[in-house]
């Protein structure tokens, strides 16, 4: 841009102010060209900013999921051996007060004939 505009304003070589003239305007132009430029570069520094976080708040949401049925299968896992471990005690209680009322029976039994 500050080619074009060197092109369409020509100063008069032979006047000093006008020369000056023409580079503070030149200098000037290129300052609105740079604060264009950094204000460009400040935006889209914003928009990568905000898809990080983004993005990092998905990839957090996906992690966080994942660990939750994780820890929910452990849990149903450990609760299904817990059933399973008491089933089998209440079955070995099962019979073994069977095994003691029998021999209490025949105990019982054993007095009555005697």
């Amino acid at each position: 841009m500050k080619a074009a505009w060197e092109k369409v304003i020509q100063p008069n070589v032979n006047d000093e102010n006008s020369l000056v003239q023409f580079r503070d305007y030149l200098e000037a132009l290129e300052r609105d060209e740079w604060a264009f430029r950094e204000q460009e570069i400040a935006e889209v520094q914003e928009l990568r900013l905000q898809l990080l976080e983004n993005m990092l708040d998905e990839i957090h949401e996906k992690s966080h999921t994942r660990t939750e049925m994780k820890m929910n299968s452990f849990i149903e896992r450990q609760n299904a051996l817990k059933e399973e471990k008491l089933s089998k005690i209440r079955k070995q209680a099962a019979r073994g007060n069977n095994y003691y009322i029998g021999c209490f029976s025949l105990l019982l039994h054993n007095f009555k004939i005697r």
